[in-house]
């Protein structure tokens, strides 16, 4: 395997953000129980994006310490 086509290959490939499929609730359509609901659950879903987005850098950055070190820990 050629490192330098692959690398080249790689470059500009970053994580892919796929869009947002959920209906919108309009706020205050059925009361504040439903926004407040409606924003509780918009803030687990920005938590587990994020939390996935720093795993997934993590990785790039422990590939990256591991070829900077040649293998060796």
């Amino acid at each position: 395997m050629d490192f330098e086509s692959a690398l080249q290959g790689a470059e500009g490939a970053g994580p892919r953000i796929l869009p947002d499929r959920r209906p919108a609730i309009a706020p205050g359509a059925a009361g504040s129980a439903a926004e407040l609901s409606h924003q509780v659950s918009q803030l687990a879903d920005t938590t587990l994006r994020y939390q996935t987005l720093i795993k997934g850098i993590n990785k790039q950055l422990a590939i990256m310490q591991l070829a900077i070190s040649d293998g060796r820990r």
